[in-house]
């Protein structure tokens, strides 16, 4: 099976790199996806185009130099066309593919601050990307 071709389910995870633009995650956000597809494989909901809208983590601290000590949520941007089943679907969505890897976004929730007290003035950092860990080792579309 192409692992890349592989379904997600719900409970899969969605690993982010800690690099959104110029701003720098100080860990590793991890996401679990929630299925809304009317399909399950092994008891786990398929996850559908939509779902990863949902998926989001929070208190995620970052720094920007010179800001440092914000927080923020990691959110996924928008997935990559070979994250998206061309004819596989349920319930009449096209289910989640693992493809390669997905474009993310930091949002500020606490903006990070410069030696002299000043907040980041930035209030969301795109760049960032992620991609899909999944436990779906049979299940796969197309």
């Amino acid at each position: 099976m192409s692992d890349s071709r592989a379904i997600i389910i719900d409970g899969d995870q969605a690993v982010f790199e800690i690099t959104f633009g110029n701003a720098l995650t100080t860990m590793v956000p991890i996401g679990n996806m929630k299925g809304s597809g009317e399909a399950t494989f092994d008891s786990n909901t398929l996850c559908v185009l939509g779902d990863e809208k949902e998926l989001k983590v929070e208190n995620v601290p970052y720094n920007s130099p010179p800001f440092v000590g914000g927080q923020g949520t990691v959110k996924i941007e928008k997935l990559e066309s070979d994250q998206v089943a061309g004819h596989t679907n349920s319930g009449g969505k096209k289910v989640i593919l693992k493809g390669k890897k997905f474009k993310a976004k930091l949002e500020v929730s606490s903006p990070a601050k410069d030696p002299n007290g000043v907040p980041d003035p930035n209030v969301m950092y795109t760049g960032g990307m992620g991609e899909f860990k999944t436990t779906n080792t049979k299940f796969t579309g197309t």
